[in-house]
């Protein structure tokens, strides 16, 4: 049997195809159904949700409980009995009080500091008692030092006449008391193996008393230099 067609179109031709109903009474169901939501999240029994509490009474419930009582001052100034004095009480800090372990009661030994010949920018130059006695050291050690470059074959004949220039400058009076103390110095640094000490105390005497030094100054450079690289071939072959 043929589906009933809807009211006449005045507009539609006599040849159109007819407009089939979906249903028999006449109502076209809906194009889609509505769908079960299953991402919702049931709440738990016995729990009440935010939106169903009364604003007031939310209001009340976020307050503070705070029960203060406030008492009247009290009349004195005394501690409660049950408080002890020494519970009180302030320490107090002294400024020479220092934090840390005492070195008297820490167990460390505190070593005096090293001699001067030990540290890297000084040396200990001997007391002299007098002119002569200073004179006799620095020739002493600096011929010392010529025979050991001689005994391992460095030829230190120019060195050697240097020094006989300077000697001959002492004995005359014709260097300063600050050239000899210098020299003293510069004396003692090579005896400590101090050369850039050495070095330094060479390179004032040219720059201070020139007028004194620059006949024989050039053979103590060498000797200095000589000294050194003999130093370093004898730490090499230990």
């Amino acid at each position: 049997m043929a589906q009933p067609t809807r009211p006449g179109n005045d507009e539609r031709g006599w040849n159109d195809p007819p407009m089939f109903l979906h249903t028999n009474d006449g109502v076209q169901p809906s194009s889609t159904q509505k769908r079960t939501l299953l991402n919702k999240r049931v709440a738990y029994p016995g729990i009440t949700k935010v939106s169903d509490i009364d604003p007031v009474t939310k209001l009340q419930s976020t307050e503070p409980q705070m029960n203060v009582v406030l008492h009247p001052p009290a009349s004195t100034t005394a501690l409660p009995a049950s408080v002890s004095p020494a519970a009180v009480l302030v320490p107090s800090f002294s400024p020479t009080e220092t934090k840390g372990p005492s070195l008297l009661n820490s167990g460390l030994v505190v070593s005096s500091p090293p001699p001067e010949c030990a540290t890297k920018s000084q040396v200990t130059v001997p007391d002299f008692e007098d002119d002569v006695q200073k004179y006799n050291y620095i020739t002493s050690t600096l011929q010392r030092f010529v025979n050991d470059c001689v005994a391992k074959g460095k030829s230190m004949d120019e060195v050697s006449k240097r020094l006989i220039t300077m000697q001959t400058m002492w004995k005359s009076d014709r260097l300063s008391v600050d050239v000899k103390d210098l020299m003293a110095k510069l004396t003692a640094a090579l005896c400590c193996h101090k050369y850039e000490i050495a070095e330094s105390v060479h390179l004032t005497l040219m720059m201070d008393h020139v007028s004194e030094v620059n006949q024989w100054m050039v053979g103590i450079k060498k000797l200095i230099q000589e000294s050194k690289s003999l130093n370093e071939d004898t730490s090499r072959t230990d």
